[in-house]
């Protein structure tokens, strides 16, 4: 026969296992709405039209000819830029990366040359790594060569501050990150992973996203 502590200690465990289901229905309802409310600010998608060059910012590769996920999406969606006569330059940068042969400008020329584009039509910088130091590298290359507007492409969640580092250079620029964020309808960032674990990883590169905007504000990058 159950004594009373026994009996205390079922009912603690019987409300420990109801609040961790009440908690896991609420993560499972409350994390789509709240991965897509974070992210909508941090996407800027500006109407596209013909300027001078599209610039792509690399993230990373494997090697000299295998690109990161990142970079090929970034890369894909420029060149179909390009094919489209939104541009007829297309400036790639991006550094080398720790254990990693090669530069992101190089792995990403490679890939653009082998789909067809005309190599007189790249322009390369290998040097630059970070977002602001793209930015800048990208800048000088195009006051170099008189271009004044710039077709951005990079990851969506990076498209605000990226835009904002290139618009302290003084370029005309059109942040075009491939999804278009509208008003009233909700950003297409869950296409093909659209469940639990995918949405607490938007949530926390949302938020990550958002330390480094406050970093780039603080050290007047943006």
């Amino acid at each position: 026969m159950s004594g009373p502590a026994e009996n205390g200690r079922v009912r603690s465990g019987l409300a420990i296992l109801i609040g961790l289901v009440l908690v896991g229905a609420l993560v499972v309802i409350g994390a789509r709405p709240l991965a897509l409310w974070l992210a909508r600010p941090l996407v800027k998608s500006d109407p596209l039209r013909r300027v001078d060059a599209v610039a792509v910012f690399g993230a990373g590769v494997y090697d000299e000819t295998t690109l990161a996920p990142e970079s090929a999406y970034r890369l894909l969606y420029a060149l179909q830029l390009v094919r489209e006569g939104r541009a007829s330059v297309l400036i790639l940068v991006g550094g080398g990366h720790h254990n990693v042969r090669g530069s992101d400008a190089e792995a990403m020329a490679r890939v653009a040359r082998t789909l067809g584009i005309d190599p007189g039509s790249l322009l390369l910088d290998e040097r630059p790594s970070s977002t602001a130091e793209q930015a800048t590298s990208v800048a000088k290359l195009a006051g170099a060569r008189g271009i004044r507007s710039v077709a951005v492409v990079t990851s969506p969640l990076k498209s605000y501050r990226t835009a904002r580092a290139l618009d302290r250079t003084g370029l005309d620029v059109v942040s075009a990150p491939g999804i278009v964020a509208t008003r009233g309808r909700p950003i297409p960032l869950l296409v093909a992973e659209d469940h639990t674990a995918r949405r607490l990883g938007l949530i926390l590169e949302a938020l990550y996203e958002y330390a480094v905007i406050a970093v780039y504000w603080w050290r007047g990058l943006i």
